[in-house]
């Protein structure tokens, strides 16, 4: 849970980030300003921008591409730095939210540099429906020791297995949205095949038809069926003529002193 609290110790000896396989960590860094003009700033569709989803992988984004630059970080033991943590990121509803995001955000890194930052090439894993494979054994490992814990009421265990599953929910969904998106783009830009230029040419037939069925309905109700457009007549006159009885009362009303014989 170090990571939801933005804390990080990697021990007293500093050392090459990429050298030892080891993942650095942003609250605490230092960047020359030359790097940022090199290889551009942060990616905001991958850091926090909302309350809804806590996404936050716009700094390990940055350091895939100074990566891919040549750079290298390093770990110096000396610099600390006290940070504020709010009382709610302390909850158990926070956390599991913080994961979640990660996940939806991590998802989003990957697919930009598929690379970690432990020298693992997610292109070469076995995935299903576009999910790697090894996620699946993680969450059900991590479901099983969910389990465990409930069953030996270790809460923090158990909230430990929590975030594993949340974070595998993040990734399968952010991983399906964009294969969904991917199949809907292919769709549209792809060529007709000709069962489907065939479908496509018998669907504008008998829309035309349908739309030849309704026009020729309201010509036979409007035009061939006279006793209808006499009935409609009739119905039109009768209101109209009680209509007009309706006002004659009330100019009597408003005119009492008018008769037949004055006028």
């Amino acid at each position: 849970l170090w990571g939801t609290l933005a804390i990080l110790d990697y021990g007293d000896e500093p050392f090459v980030f990429e050298e030892r396989r080891k993942i650095p960590l942003g609250a605490n860094f230092a960047i020359r300003r030359s790097l940022c003009e090199r290889i551009g700033g942060f990616d905001p569709c991958l850091g926090r921008n909302s309350d809804t989803v806590l996404l936050g992988q716009e700094l390990p984004e940055f350091f895939a591409r100074a990566r891919d630059a040549g750079l290298r970080g390093r770990y110096v033991p000396a610099m600390s730095v006290r940070h504020h943590v709010p009382a709610k990121r302390l909850r158990p509803e926070y956390v599991r939210r913080w994961w979640y995001g990660k996940g939806v955000s991590r998802a989003r890194m990957e697919r930009l540099h598929p690379v970690t930052e432990l020298g693992l090439d997610l292109r070469t894993v076995p995935t299903v429906a576009g999910i790697p494979r090894f996620l699946f054994g993680t969450a059900v490992r991590e479901a099983l020791r969910w389990g465990g814990a409930l069953l030996r009421r270790d809460v923090g265990r158990k909230l430990a297995a929590e975030t594993q599953l949340w974070y595998f929910a993040g990734q399968v969904r952010e991983r399906l949205r964009r294969g969904a998106s991917r199949v809907a783009s292919c769709r549209s830009s792809c060529p007709p095949s000709t069962a489907r230029r065939v479908w496509q040419r018998w669907s504008k037939i008998a829309a035309a038809i349908t739309r030849g069925a309704r026009a020729r309905r309201v010509f036979v109700d409007n035009a061939l069926d006279p006793l209808v457009a006499r009935k409609r007549d009739n119905q039109s006159r009768e209101r109209r003529g009680s209509n007009i009885q309706d006002r004659i009362p009330a100019l009597s009303l408003r005119y009492p002193e008018w008769n037949d014989d004055e006028r």
